[in-house]
């Protein structure tokens, strides 16, 4: 990119409000072209030309916990190495298999199990931010083979370009934001994923009838609690739901959901305070 950008930092007090894309949602609505997730940090850059400083400050007054940190001009080819540098390509690993997600522009990386490329764009999901990965540890311990999954609010489409990957029979990948609907199409087609289906909707265009030996729902703790019996209710019997997106301190609260749905907390993992957890259905 050419011409002069600016680049703000932003301190983020509650990280949901980045890993659910309404934060950077609302900077792209003042005018930013793109945001960088650091740790506890979103970094959003916008050409000079089109940059509203008092865009910013309506958006750091309309949520609790957000601080300027830093404001700086930069060229926009320097842009680019920043952007690029700042993302660093993942590798989980469970026993002898490996996943690697990278950007397009990773051409030096050492081989994986399965390897999958995610360019960071508008959409969330990278792999990047502890909620993400923790799903993605938690996959390599399931069955995927010939099995129905939900991806419930897809991102990029990675956790379900992966559960095809691992051999899943048909994947629905379903988002509410359209950028996000259209990373996944872009990025399944990238991927080969070919047994991903792409949905665009809330919980409400889950299709009706469907049903799903896994469903992965990384979302906000509240979001979770609500739709619970509802997401549930597509679960085949011996089924199990991933979900992830909450702290440590809410875990309670989603096993009290999961219960009063008829699932049971099977596994739970920690990272940074952030919480990954499998629910398990009956039989």
């Amino acid at each position: 990119m050419a011409g002069e950008y600016v680049r703000v930092s932003i301190g983020v007090g509650d990280w949901n409000l980045v890993e659910t894309g309404v934060l950077p949602q609302v900077l792209v609505d003042v005018g930013f072209e793109s945001t960088v997730e650091g740790d506890g940090v979103l970094e959003a850059y916008c050409v000079r030309g089109a940059y509203s400083r008092s865009g910013l400050e309506v958006v750091l007054s309309s949520f609790e916990g957000l601080t300027l940190l830093e404001e700086v001009s930069i060229e926009g080819q320097n842009w680019n190495a920043a952007w690029e540098a700042s993302v660093s390509p993942i590798r989980i690993a469970r026993g002898e298999t490996t996943v690697l997600v990278r950007a397009s522009f990773h051409t030096d990386c050492a081989p994986a199990t399965h390897e999958i490329v995610v360019d960071p764009k508008m959409a969330f999901g990278t792999g990047h931010h502890a909620t993400t990965a923790q799903v993605l540890e938690l996959m390599l311990d399931l069955e995927l083979e010939g099995r129905a999954c939900l991806d419930m609010g897809c991102g990029t489409g990675l956790l379900a370009i992966l559960a095809d990957r691992l051999g899943a029979r048909a994947v629905d990948a379903l988002d509410i934001d359209p950028w996000s609907f259209e990373s996944t199409t872009e990025n399944c087609a990238a991927n080969g994923a070919r047994g991903v289906r792409p949905l665009l909707g809330g919980f409400d265009a889950i299709p009706p009838g469907a049903s799903y030996n896994y469903i992965f729902a990384n979302m906000t703790r509240n979001l979770l609690v609500d739709h619970m019996g509802l997401l549930a209710g597509h679960l085949r019997p011996g089924g199990a739901m991933l979900v992830s997106g909450f702290y440590s301190k809410d875990l309670a609260d989603i096993r009290a959901a999961a219960e009063g749905a008829g699932l049971s907390l099977a596994d739970s993992v920690v990272r940074s305070d952030w919480v990954a957890a499998r629910l398990q259905g009956g039989c």
